[in-house]
């Protein structure tokens, strides 16, 4: 299953790829690994014009304590947390309009059977942008999402709907960008409708 969800995410990523090329856009994919200082800087150092930043980067790999290993069990955290602490550190002597990190819902409600790791990752990605906030005077600030429709990974999206429904991309989009175009809190949260999810 791994191993189609890798070619399924890749051709993905070639066709959107492909398509911001058609369209004109200045588009540039480079593979980074955010827990390499040394990756990050060298990344860093090759956009010398860059003026705002989105962590976007994640790992979820949901099973129950005994059958997730010690290294899975830490990739969730390191990639958020270890990414944001590399990309910031590379990035905070810039000029930077902005620093959005992309949370999750999971570091404030708790997610699903199995995603211990994958909550205490977005809990303190949350915590840690708003420390990077007042120690750095960047606008850094943290998006808490819930599922998005079509859009978002997750290991059971069935399952994930019974407790709140996926949020409509285009609204995802607009709400992104309002807050892009008005930062005024360190982190925000956008919560649908809560169900009582399995037990309804």
């Amino acid at each position: 299953r791994r191993h189609v969800d890798r070619l399924r995410r890749r051709r993905a990523l070639h066709a959107n790829l492909a398509s911001a090329r058609a369209e004109g856009l200045p588009l540039r994919f480079a593979h980074c690994d955010t827990t390499d200082p040394r990756a990050v800087a060298e990344l860093v150092d090759g956009i010398p014009d860059l003026t705002g930043v989105v962590h976007f980067a994640g790992v979820d790999r949901p099973a129950r304590l005994p059958a997730k290993s010690d290294r899975d069990f830490l990739a969730g955290i390191a990639t958020k947390v270890t990414g944001f602490l590399r990309v910031f550190d590379a990035v905070r002597d810039r000029e930077l309009r902005f620093f959005c990190n992309s949370g999750s819902l999971t570091g404030r409600l708790g997610g699903m059977v199995g995603e211990l790791d994958y909550a205490a990752g977005n809990e303190a990605l949350a915590r840690l942008g708003a420390w990077a906030r007042r120690d750095s005077g960047i606008a850094v600030q943290t998006l808490c999402w819930p599922l998005w429709r079509s859009l978002s990974e997750s290991s059971n999206v069935d399952a994930a709907t019974k407790y709140m429904p996926a949020m409509d991309p285009d609204d995802g989009l607009r709400q992104w960008c309002a807050e892009r175009a008005a930062p005024r809190h360190a982190e925000v949260a956008f919560v649908g409708p809560v169900s009582g999810g399995i037990n309804d």
